[in-house]
């Protein structure tokens, strides 16, 4: 994992005051809990089963935004 210690020798102002507002970071803090949650995975576990954890993240956050959209398709289709 190159970029696992690349992300915490990194030492840019904006990144690391970015790091603690979640709102301006979601995406430097989502990849930093899946470098986490995979991490550890990756030093113990093979690769091929690295990848059924990622394309389950990936699964979930579609489907996230799947009902997202539909809600808000329903929502105005119904108000407005």
């Amino acid at each position: 994992m190159h970029t696992h210690t690349h992300m915490h020798t990194h030492t840019d102002p904006h990144t690391s005051h970015a790091l603690y507002s979640p709102l301006r970071a979601s995406p430097q803090v989502e990849c930093n809990v899946l470098m986490y949650l995979i991490g550890p995975i990756t030093h113990t576990h093979t690769h091929t089963h690295t990848y059924i954890y990622i394309y389950i993240y990936i699964y979930i956050y579609i489907y996230i935004y799947i009902y997202i959209y539909i809600y808000i398709y329903i929502y105005i289709y119904i108000y407005i």
